[in-house]
């Protein structure tokens, strides 16, 4: 079966600078902070996805700053 990811980007909010090398919520495309209700609709979204696999599934937080 395929994997499958459900990706919830999260952007640093901790800087204020925007830097092109870190530039979060451009590179993101996210601006706002993830809730526990954006989890909940990413999660519910997959679900309802062709191809979602239930048994190979994981959640991943991408974003932050190195």
């Amino acid at each position: 079966m395929k994997h499958t990811n459900v990706a919830i980007f999260v952007p640093h909010v901790g800087c204020t600078h925007r830097c092109s090398f870190c530039n979060q919520v451009k590179i993101s495309g996210t601006a706002h902070s993830v809730t526990a209700n954006t989890v909940r609709t990413a999660i519910e979204k997959a679900i309802g996805s062709k191809g979602y696999n239930q048994k190979d599934a994981e959640i991943a937080f991408f974003g932050g700053s190195f």
